[in-house]
Parts: C-alpha cells; sequence; structure tokens
C-alpha cells in the first residue's frame, strides 16, 4: 500500500516541555490502543516545513498538537477547521512558515499534499518547562482527553471514502 492510499497520525510537540508533549504521547496511546494497519503513525517537535516534507504523498492526515487559548479550560480538546490552525502551537511558528503556507506552497511546487487534514489540538498550560509530566491540571483531565480523542480518530477513520 503506498503513501496516497495511507493516512497520516502525526503527533505535534516536544516530548520534555510538560504539556507540549501531549500531541506525540496521544499518537503513541493511539498506536498502542487502536492499530490500524492503513496509518503510518509519526511524531515531530517541529512544525512548517518539516510537516510538509512529512506529510508529502499522503491525501489524508490527522494532526495532534497543543493549544492556548484565551480563557482555555486546560485538557479541553478541539477539532480545529482551516480557519482555526492558527491557534495551534506547532502549526504555526514565528521562526518558520505556517501549516497553512507550508501546504499551499507545496501545492504551488505541484507537491502531493493532503487533500483532507484534520487537526485535534488539547488545551495546555506549560509548554516551556523541562518535564517529563504534564501539569497537573491536564494530568488531571488525561483519562477524559484520551477517550474524547480515540472516539475522534475512530470517526475520522471512518469516514474514509465519504
Amino acid at each position: 500500500m503506498g503513501k496516497a492510499e495511507r493516512i497520516l497520525v502525526l503527533g505535534l510537540g516536544n516530548e520534555v516541555l510538560t504539556d507540549d508533549a501531549i500531541g506525540p504521547k496521544l499518537v503513541r496511546w493511539l498506536e498502542e490502543q487502536c492499530p490500524d494497519q492503513r496509518v503510518d503513525y509519526e511524531v515531530a517537535a517541529t512544525g512548517g516545513l518539516n510537516i510538509l516534507e512529512m506529510a508529502e504523498g499522503y491525501q489524508r492526515a490527522l494532526f495532534v498538537d497543543a493549544i492556548k487559548t484565551k480563557g482555555g479550560v486546560p485538557g479541553d480538546v478541539y477539532w480545529l477547521t482551516d480557519e482555526s490552525f492558527d491557534n495551534a502551537l506547532h502549526l504555526t511558528s514565528v521562526h518558520d512558515i505556517s501549516f497553512l503556507q507550508a501546504f499551499e506552497l507545496g501545492r504551488a511546487l505541484n507537491l502531493e499534499v493532503p487533500t483532507e487534514v484534520k487537526v485535534v489540538a488539547v488545551e495546555i498550560v506549560e509548554d516551556l518547562v523541562f518535564s517529563n509530566e504534564f501539569s497537573p491540571p491536564v494530568a488531571a483531565r488525561w483519562d477524559e482527553i484520551k477517550e474524547t480523542v480515540t472516539n475522534w480518530y475512530r470517526d475520522f477513520l471512518a469516514e474514509e471514502g465519504q
């Protein structure tokens, strides 16, 4: 099965920066608990052009990232649309191009970029402190977060071809 028939599930975040590790940890959880032969599970600590390179060749992609919103409740899970990608931590960057810009560039260069992209983002508290543990508010909701993300992941996989 070539990349075009496969699905990319990409966890974004730095695994040693407290809540920023939410994306990679959730993708590893999905790979262990809900393995699917159609899916390539990957993690990355950066965004922008690196995401473009990782996503090239896939038709469908699901990104899992951290998010910080004004007034957001730690542990809340969001299903982002194109209009709201700018809030996700690794889908935008002051040092690189944004996720949307990267995909626009990929299309302009005639690269095979996913035509369907969904983003699951988890509201976090701390993304700048070195730790292998989540902040207490996020850790307290870890089981709830896993359940929500798992359900959305299964729905995403079931949508194929619809």
